[in-house]
């Protein structure tokens, strides 16, 4: 009697481990957005660097999405600290391309960063 108890509470428990093991898979497939960490903000503070900036955020980007990380991806925000090159339209195009992604000025950065530290003091 208890062999047979035992014969099916491990089959039953091995089938469930492969039904939950099938779920996951289908939905890493078919699940095409990453997880945007609220609570991580990487502050990338730029001057002339049109040559550079899409790849050091694309590049950020593939980092933080690998196994490790568990594919959560951090707000990205791109400081541009006086630009005189194409670097300000990289940024704003990056930043429409993707909701994670801040453009914004040195003085909008100043105001965001004083209204973000009041807001979340523990």
């Amino acid at each position: 009697m208890f062999d047979i108890i035992f014969k099916t509470l491990v089959t039953f428990l091995t089938i469930y481990a492969l039904m939950d093991i099938f779920i996951r898979f289908v939905e890493h497939i078919f699940d095409s957005e990453p997880e945007i960490s609220k609570d991580m903000f990487v502050v990338i503070k730029v001057v002339n660097q049109e040559e550079r900036l899409e790849g050091i955020v694309r590049s950020i980007i593939w980092k933080e999405l690998n196994v490790e990380n568990s594919g959560s991806v951090p707000n990205i925000v791109i400081v541009d600290m006086g630009s005189d090159d194409c670097t300000r339209l990289i940024g704003e195009r990056l930043a429409d391309d993707y909701s994670f992604i801040y453009y914004v000025t040195s003085e909008e950065y100043e105001k965001f960063k004083d209204d973000f530290g009041r807001n979340n003091r523990y």
